[in-house]
């Protein structure tokens, strides 16, 4: 019985990180919006289909189609605790 928990304990400690890392997981920071209304996330220019507004810089944003790394043609985002979608291409 005492090893069981020793080992428990081990495998919480080993896994504890990886949870923590993973929590986030698909949410970016805006860290600039530019002048033209294009948004710096997860180091890479993107620019709105329509105007998104409602997002700024320094928001929490989750990609819900397309590709955080720009690998499609348009992707959708989301500010966190948002439902208001913004259409983003992903090739400028």
């Amino acid at each position: 019985m005492l090893e069981k928990k020793k080992m428990l304990k081990l495998l919480v400690a080993f896994l504890l990180p990886f949870i923590a890392l993973t929590a986030n997981a698909g949410q970016y920071k805006v860290s600039e919006k530019l002048q033209n209304g294009d948004l710096m996330i997860n180091g890479m220019a993107w620019r709105p289909a329509k105007a998104c507004t409602h997002i700024s810089k320094g928001d929490s944003v989750t990609f819900k189609e397309g590709n955080q790394n720009g690998h499609c043609v348009s992707a959708t985002i989301f500010k966190d605790k948002d439902s208001k979608p913004c259409q983003l291409w992903c090739d400028i």
